[in-house]
């Protein structure tokens, strides 16, 4: 009895029924009632006490081996259906049944079972139970959770802040494309740069943008530009995520058209202007190289700003991809802007902004190469883009420049083709904090005069060249009139419609198989379409140089004028001289 209490494995086994009779206690509480439950067990199960060993070998101290003397063979057992399995504990189920409490047990197994019990006594008790760690220590209960968005890409380092770990995660996958070293290069290659142009922004255009940034407006009451809270507000914002900027420095900087509005700013009631935060061009058709755009703020028009002959006339499909939109409800948009925070260079900002606005700027070229008048974007600013961090803000205008490309088409004399390149100009570098922040409110100052001006004169200049696409609803031209006296056939004869080869009169006949002459008006349909568009091409030439001799004369005319008045000029200075020769000869004398 002492070498059996000295014994490690009847430590784990005693252990382990305790265990199991702690766990049943809740069904069966006292040990009679467990016994009474056991008496009652059916004795017609089949036998297979032979598979089981001794009970004195079990609890001996050597485990559970047999003795060489003990040779248990398995019995064949009668193929008859399973019976009920509640005996076997199953951890997934909810109601546990162990292996005592089971109704379908044999006799011999329960007095086998109850034989290596041994007495409550004499048993040592077992070692402690380890408790199963806990899931969630309180070390993580203060942490949040963060969520995978889909199809992200490598979320970069992670953030020590709790409330940026979402930010950094969204604004880091974001930048990735753009933050690549060959970026620059993959533009250049498909015909944007991140540069002025040689011949840069038309004069005109860059003189008015540059009065966008310089004329001041009415600036709002309770800002956090204020001169009482300024310089609290850009300490505050150092150290502060991209998400933050956007959220609490983004609105003073850059009013919303749409709130403006609201708010009593009339002139902004009829721009038609809709912005949109962080949302992705899902309607936009971008290049294959890249990505869909999604910048931080997007500045378009509504589509209310155009009739339903406009809409038809651009092709749009409301839910369908196209070159004049960012989402369903943004056509043509020409203002974006980004923000990153201190710790992220501005230039990946610039890099975004270029990649949104040559997108842009795609919907506009297109319009106006099918209109005719693509040179006439040549140096004109078709968008704004504003790269800010706390400190800092950007201002570029998008121009593009175009140059003549030769014809892939021989067979036929057109017009050349004109290729374009996207170039950015530089309107203004606002730094917010330097000199007490006396040039802080210069960002909202152009903001503010762009959505008013710029944006009228831009859509102005759009609505032009859809009046110079083809009206879709126009009823489609005649056919072509062909001589219909006679017909061809297959074989090149020919059959009057007056008269039958036969004799009979007033009877027509069909060339056999359709014959030729269903092609013949095809081709000619096709010329004389052709015809028709280098026509409309030579008139609209005729028209462009018709209006360069009228400023070519109105030219020569203000020339003359002025060659007259400095004629005149000159007889007048002359005769002044004549008059003081005299006098001074007639003081002389």
């Amino acid at each position: 009895m002492d070498s059996l209490q000295s014994s490690p494995s009847m430590f784990s086994g005693a252990g382990k029924r305790r265990r199991c009779e702690a766990e049943d206690s809740n069904t069966l509480a006292e040990p009679s009632a467990k016994r009474q439950h056991l008496d009652s067990v059916d004795a017609s199960q089949p036998t297979v006490e032979e598979q089981l060993p001794s009970p004195e070998v079990t609890n001996s101290s050597e485990g559970r081996q047999h003795h060489p003397g003990e040779i248990h063979r398995t019995p064949l057992l009668p193929q008859k259906p399973p019976t009920d399995l509640r005996g076997v504990a199953d951890p997934i189920s909810e109601e546990s049944y162990t292996f005592l409490e089971s109704q379908s047990q044999n006799p011999q197994i329960r007095e086998w079972v109850l034989g290596t019990e041994g007495s409550g006594e004499d048993d040592p008790q077992p070692p402690p139970i380890e408790p199963y760690p806990d899931p969630y220590p309180e070390a993580l209960v203060g942490m949040p959770s963060v969520k995978r968005k889909p199809s992200q890409e490598s979320l970069g380092p992670v953030s020590l802040y709790a409330d940026d770990l979402e930010s950094i995660a969204s604004t880091d996958a974001k930048s990735n494309f753009y933050s690549s070293p060959a970026f620059p290069t993959l533009l250049e290659q498909h015909g944007t740069y991140m540069k002025d142009s040689a011949s840069g922004l038309d004069a005109e255009e860059l003189e008015f943008c540059q009065g966008l940034l310089s004329t001041s407006v009415p600036h709002p009451p309770n800002s956090m530009l204020d001169d009482a809270v300024f310089m609290a507000f850009s300490e505050l914002t150092h150290n502060k995520s991209e998400q933050w900027l956007v959220k609490n420095m983004h609105s003073h900087l850059f009013p919303s058209p749409e709130l403006l509005a609201i708010r009593g700013h009339k002139e902004f009631e009829h721009l038609g202007l809709i912005e949109a935060c962080s949302d992705m061009w899902l309607r936009s058709i971008f290049p294959s190289y890249g990505k869909c755009p999604q910048p931080d703020s997007t500045i378009g028009f509504k589509w209310e700003k155009f009739s339903r002959k406009e809409v038809l006339k651009l092709g749009i499909t409301i839910g369908a991809p196209s070159k004049y939109m960012a989402r369903d409800d943004i056509f043509f948009p020409f203002i974006t802007r980004e923000a990153k925070c201190d710790k992220q260079p501005l230039d990946i900002a610039d890099r975004q902004n270029v990649y949104s606005m040559s997108v842009a700027l795609d919907g506009v070229i297109d319009l106006f190469r099918r209109a005719g008048q693509l040179e006439e974007l040549n140096g004109k600013a078709l968008g704004l883009s504003m790269s800010y961090d706390n400190n800092t803000v950007r201002i570029y205008a998008h121009h593009v420049v175009t140059k003549p490309q030769e014809s892939q088409c021989q067979t036929l004399q057109q017009l050349p083709n004109l290729s374009t390149v996207k170039y950015r100009t530089i309107i203004g570098e606002v730094s917010l904090s330097k000199d007490g922040g006396k040039d802080r409110w210069q960002p909202y100052d152009f903001f503010y005069n762009a959505c008013l001006k710029f944006s009228g004169r831009h859509l102005q200049r759009i609505k032009m060249a859809i009046e110079r696409l083809p009206d879709p609803t126009a009823p489609p031209a005649p056919p072509a009139s062909v001589p219909s006296a006679s017909s061809v056939d297959e074989s090149g004869q020919t059959s009057q419609t007056g008269q039958d080869p036969q004799g009979g009169e007033g009877v027509f006949k069909k060339p056999r198989n359709g014959g030729i002459n269903g092609e013949l008006r095809k081709q000619l349909a096709s010329l004389e379409s052709q015809l028709g568009g280098l026509q409309r091409q030579l008139e609209e030439q005729k028209q462009r140089e018709s209006t360069l001799q009228d400023q070519v004369a109105r030219q020569q005319d203000l020339l003359a004028k002025q060659q007259e008045d400095s004629r005149r000029r000159e007889s007048a200075l002359e005769a002044q001289l004549d008059r003081m020769f005299r006098l001074l000869e007639n003081r002389s004398q």
